[in-house]
Order: structure tokens, then sequence, then C-alpha cells
């Protein structure tokens, strides 16, 4: 299976688009969070803390949103 092929423009799409769009592994730099995304993992809403995130929600650089 090809890992990058996998990852294709549709995940992109849904990250401007969505306004919580799941969270996905970044990949390196170039798809990496930006500071103050917005994502939803393990069926919680979170933001990310840092510039540049590619850690999973939960573990580092990522605020829970309890709305």
């Amino acid at each position: 299976r090809d890992y990058y092929a996998s990852r294709g423009l549709g995940d992109v799409y849904k990250r401007q688009t969505e306004e919580w769009p799941e969270w996905i592994q970044p990949i390196g730099a170039h798809d990496a969070y930006d500071l103050g995304a917005k994502v939803s993992h393990n069926g919680k809403h979170w933001t990310s803390d840092v510039a540049a995130n590619v850690w999973e929600p939960g573990v580092y650089g990522w605020t829970e949103v309890t709305e």
C-alpha cells in the first residue's frame, strides 16, 4: 500500500471545510497542524497549542475543548 497515495487531496479538503475534522497523523512538516487548528479525536474536540503540531491529541500540544 502506498502510504502517500492514501493521504490524497481529500484529507486536505476535509481539514479546510469541516469545523472539527478527524485527526490524521501527519507524516511531516508539510501536513503538520497549525497553531489553533481544530480536530476531533477519540470522540473529543481538540485545538492545537503549537505550530507544526505532529503529536496525537491527548499526548502533547493539544487542549481539549469542552463546550
